[in-house]
């Protein structure tokens, strides 16, 4: 027998079960959920706090679910929620064409806020509603000081090689990247840090 009577009902979060794809809800307080009011989760990861140490902050970042990355977070970590929501908009319904505003919408919620502001979508059968999404694109950049960026691309492995030349460079007594300072970032966070000799 099914746990519900059709699919669609909403369940407090259990963050051991939430991953990338499921489809959550925010209702109001009344319970009544928005036109539109089906968001994706398209990503989980944790902003590392400025307390920790340049080699603490390159440690895996993106999770599965959002207990590993609540589990992973330190004091003055954030757990960051990635969600896509879809909308539809008509722009002058009361003529014979109305025009259409369509997209899709991203926004950020804390790790630990959504649990409260949030409802999970389920299935008839008890498992959360998912989409079968790609894991995310993170983008990789290596800056380097006088130099500016050497590489912005989205393959890990290669920014970190890149990263490795420089840093090689930058230690060496000659050329133009001796002595400068050189940083990884992923999606614009600082992932690993060169400090170079040149003072700027």
């Amino acid at each position: 027998m099914s746990k519900y009577k059709g699919d669609g009902a909403l369940e407090q979060i259990n963050p051991e079960r939430l991953t990338l794809g499921c489809v959550v809800r925010m209702p109001y307080g009344s319970g009544e959920v928005p036109a539109f009011g089906d968001s994706v989760i398209i990503g989980i990861h944790v902003s590392y706090s400025s307390k920790r140490t340049s080699k603490e902050r390159c440690d895996k970042r993106h999770y599965e679910t959002l207990a590993q990355a609540l589990t992973q977070a330190q004091d003055g970590d954030f757990v960051v929620v990635s969600l896509a929501r879809p909308y539809v908009y008509a722009n002058n319904p009361f003529v014979s064409t109305p025009g259409w505003l369509v997209g899709c919408e991203k926004y950020e919620v804390m790790g630990d806020r959504i649990i409260d502001t949030h409802k999970v979508v389920v299935q008839s059968t008890g498992e959360y509603a998912t989409y079968n999404i790609k894991p995310a694109l993170h983008s990789w950049e290596v800056v380097v000081g006088n130099i500016g960026s050497v590489y912005r691309d989205l393959s890990e492995s290669a920014a970190r090689a890149t990263y490795k030349v420089y840093v090689e460079n930058s230690k060496w007594q000659g050329g133009r990247a001796s002595g400068e300072s050189v940083t990884l970032f992923c999606d614009g966070e600082i992932v690993e840090e060169h400090v170079g000799t040149v003072e700027g």
